[in-house]
């Protein structure tokens, strides 16, 4: 803070610098000094306004501490219970942003399918053989359509070098691609090498929460 005694020489050494400066200086200086003065009053109150808002979230995070206590409830607890739910929003989140797919597989890893792929000829098989699939040649030889209950007004599945795959499947096509995966003894994978092999797991996947055990007969009859 600027003290009386520094504000009095100031002043008077802007007095002594005004008097051998023309007017039209004068004024121009002025209203880039109020220029100046406006923008520090905006950042006074902003930071008045923030500080504030700081001493409101800290009041009310006490409160839920408190609260957490009478109730027995440890940070820990809470984090334990949150974790799996954070993990699942940034998968999902990653999957919208980065064009999310999945693949129907016989190997370990989705980019090893060559160790065992799926052959075209088994695809075309099961295609043909199913009444709610049908290829769309002009997206690819291999690439069907498949006319159940879905949400996208397309659903797709399309085989490619030992590998069936799709993008953001709705509910109901994953459900068709765990009856494929069963027919070809093959598993649902992502690009990261989760499996999917409930029916639940497309919006809540097994594989976040490590409490789970054990598997439930999930396929449809075909």
């Amino acid at each position: 803070m600027i003290d009386a005694f520094h504000v009095m020489y100031m002043y008077r050494k802007i007095q002594a610098e005004a008097a051998t400066t023309d007017i039209k200086t004068l004024e121009q200086l002025l209203k880039k000094f109020r220029k100046v003065v406006a923008e520090r009053r905006k950042e006074y109150y902003r930071e008045i306004g923030e500080k504030k808002a700081q001493n409101l979230r800290a009041e009310r995070l006490q409160k839920l501490l408190e609260k957490m206590g009478r109730d027995r409830v440890s940070p820990v607890d809470l984090i334990d219970w949150l974790l799996p739910v954070i993990i699942l929003y940034l998968h999902q989140a990653t999957e919208v942003s980065m064009g999310w797919e999945l693949h129907i597989i016989r190997t370990e890893n989705w980019f090893d399918r060559a160790s065992n792929p799926i052959s075209s000829e088994e695809w075309l098989q099961l295609v043909d053989d199913d009444k709610e699939l049908s290829i769309d040649h002009k997206n690819g030889e291999f690439f069907a359509i498949w006319s159940g209950q879905s949400e996208h007004d397309e659903p797709w599945l399309d085989w490619n070098h030992g590998r069936i795959s799709t993008k953001h499947p709705d509910e109901a096509l994953y459900c068709k691609m765990l009856q494929i995966a069963d027919k070809l003894n093959a598993v649902v994978v992502d690009e990261d090498d989760h499996k999917y092999l409930l029916l639940s797991d497309l919006m809540n996947p097994s594989w976040v929460n490590s409490s789970s055990t054990g598997k439930k007969n999930l396929y449809w009859a075909g």
